[in-house]
């Protein structure tokens, strides 16, 4: 299990993150001031559909944008994500700068790490289509 705790300071506000890599998910939580865990969303790629389904685990009486920035990672990590975005929807900037920054410290996490995944798939999915194309042309070639 690999976590990452870190924190940014702007203009605006300071903003703590926390990234917690639970093998098959990631947990990820950013707050403004105090930390605390307001709200709990969870994002699911799936096969079928290219938006992943998101699902609020513990709501927030306060406008948030935990579900839209969890679908965003998981599409981004093709992960499950566990999301607690406690960032005030009254600074659309200071919402950007956050997610940008999460989205920065998860590359450095994961970067090789996906990329070797997807580099794999695409072998994987290469040698599937030489694979199923062989018996063809040796059909063909009878």
């Amino acid at each position: 299990m690999r976590q990452r705790c870190f924190t940014e300071t702007t203009a605006e506000a300071t903003i703590h993150y926390q990234i917690v890599d639970l093998g098959r998910q990631l947990y990820v939580w950013a707050a403004v001031g105090n930390p605390k865990l307001g709200n709990l969303c969870m994002s699911i790629p799936t096969q079928m559909d290219p938006i992943p389904a998101v699902a609020t685990l513990l709501p927030s009486s306060a406008n948030s944008e935990s579900s839209s920035v969890a679908q965003r990672i998981a599409l981004k990590m093709q992960r499950p994500v566990l999301c607690s975005w406690n960032i005030p929807g009254t600074s659309p900037m200071l919402e950007a700068i956050a997610e940008r920054r999460l989205l920065q410290e998860l590359r450095d996490m994961f970067g090789t790490q996906q990329q070797q995944v997807q580099e794999q798939t695409g072998q994987a999915a290469h040698a599937e289509g030489l694979a199923g194309a062989q018996p063809a042309t040796q059909a063909a070639n009878s």
